[in-house]
């Protein structure tokens, strides 16, 4: 039997699509400035009030700061979602981690992630570096994930609320955020298993070690 299908290989390093291609790499383009916006203004103008749509201006320049990276865009429009005020936002689109990052391939998406994380409360703070004990490409069971939160003591309780919801309503923050992604989710729409993106092991710092231990 002869195997005739095709398989496709995505990467953000060129390099790595010259070494592993037969023919020559396709590079995808990013979202031209135009849809950015519109990826970046569906999310970040949710609920907005009259008077806020002064926003505008601002918000175009942060969407511009996405560099016409889908991620970035969702992630920053889900971060302004919650600011309410112009200052806030010209805070965003001025500040000088946009610089610190700088152009290389990914930029864009690291630079509005990691914004995002600053920005965070701590307690999800807390919980996302977490999650920088798993390996990267492992694919992390969210129930899993909870009870280690719970584990730990990052998820309080009361009478109204047992500590699992709580794991459940900080997951599912951190989720709208763009820090978790390609959910699975089972026959009843439950969301069983997600990727986490690579930022968690640039926040973690010098506070987390993954090792891999090879069997002999």
């Amino acid at each position: 039997m002869v195997w005739t299908g095709v398989l496709l290989v995505t990467t953000h390093n060129e390099k790595v699509a010259l070494l592993m291609g037969t023919t020559s790499p396709y590079r995808l383009e990013g979202l031209s400035d135009g849809d950015c916006w519109s990826l970046f203004q569906e999310l970040a103008y949710k609920n907005r009030q009259k008077e806020q749509l002064s926003f505008e201006e601002v918000g175009k320049e942060i969407a511009k700061k996405c560099r016409g990276v889908p991620l970035a865009a969702k992630a920053l429009g889900s971060l302004m979602c919650l600011k309410n005020q112009k200052s806030e936002w010209s805070f965003i689109r001025d500040c000088a981690m946009w610089d610190l990052m700088g152009h290389e391939d990914g930029a864009g998406i690291l630079s509005a992630l990691r914004l995002s994380y600053e920005y965070l409360p701590t307690h999800l703070k807390q919980c996302f570096a977490y999650c920088s004990i798993f390996p990267k490409g492992y694919r992390i069971n969210k129930n899993t994930l909870i009870c280690l939160w719970m584990t730990e003591g990052f998820l309080p309780s009361s009478e109204n609320m047992p500590p699992e919801e709580v794991g459940n309503g900080y997951f599912i923050e951190l989720l709208w955020l763009s820090f978790f992604q390609n959910v699975r989710r089972d026959f009843d729409g439950n969301i069983v298993e997600f990727d986490m993106h690579d930022l968690a092991k640039s926040v973690a710092g010098v506070d987390c070690l993954t090792t891999d231990l090879a069997r002999k």
